[in-house]
């Protein structure tokens, strides 16, 4: 029981910790796409800045965000690795975030050529490629949101059910200490009555009850007694046939 007992509470356990860490790989996950929905809208923004002001703050802010989002794409990629959902929508999401990159540097290029009309529409189309990415992060958010809930749902139940298991162990263990308290009380009250039976019979004179089995201390002192008693009866014998020889003689 017990070795069932701690079996079936530890793979409970197992399951909460499993579920707790997807949890927080989800939420993780969610993080990074968002991190990486502002730094490319912040990118853009220094870049357009970059250009108006013609200043180099902006441009090294451009440069450090664009660091920044390759780190993002890293982490995210590698928290997509053991899951085929996640890939397939990486790959779309990559391909999206591509496209609004180029569409920035297509700008970022017509803007140094002074060619302004052509960088706004590349600055547009990389607004409608963001709004895209935007949607398709929105959409796989709604469906985490979604998935959330069923983990909680199914966390909740994961804990009643070790609750139920914990307190069933309990009971299991007192029952059992319980039976176990009995059952030895009984032993050793059926022997202890078998080892006083036979001190009244050897007292009265009378036959004793066979040997008790065991190695317990009232076993032995059971064995004692018998072994005792027939001692005795030996020596008796011997006395009432020397009398009698003694007697033959007289």
């Amino acid at each position: 029981f017990q070795i069932a007992f701690a079996c079936t509470l530890f793979s409970m356990l197992n399951q909460v910790e499993a579920e707790r860490q997807q949890e927080a790989s989800v939420r993780e996950y969610g993080q990074h796409l968002n991190s990486i929905l502002k730094l490319l809208l912040e990118r853009g923004t220094s870049t357009v800045i970059a250009h108006v002001s013609r200043s180099d703050v902006f441009w090294q802010r451009t440069r450090t965000l664009q660091q920044r989002l390759y780190v993002e794409e890293r982490e995210i990629t590698a928290l997509s690795q053991n899951s085929p959902a996640r890939m397939q929508f990486l790959s779309q999401f990559l391909t999206l975030l591509a496209k609004c990159q180029t569409q920035l540097d297509i700008s970022k290029r017509y803007a140094a050529n002074q060619e302004s009309v052509k960088a706004a529409i590349a600055l547009v189309q990389m607004g409608t490629a963001i709004d895209r990415l935007s949607s398709l992060v929105e959409t796989v958010s709604s469906q985490q949101t979604v998935l959330e809930i069923e983990k909680k749902e199914s966390q909740a139940r994961l804990r009643k059910q070790t609750a139920q298991i914990i307190y069933l162990g309990v009971f299991g263990n007192f029952a059992l200490a319980a039976f176990l308290v009995w059952y030895f009380n009984q032993t050793i009250t059926r022997q202890f009555r078998k080892v006083t039976d036979n001190a009244l019979r050897f007292a009265a004179g009378k036959t004793l009850t066979p040997r008790m089995r065991g190695h317990d201390e009232l076993a032995v002192l059971d064995r004692t007694i018998i072994s005792m008693a027939q001692s005795i009866d030996e020596l008796r014998a011997n006395e009432r046939r020397l009398l009698d020889k003694t007697l033959d003689v007289i």
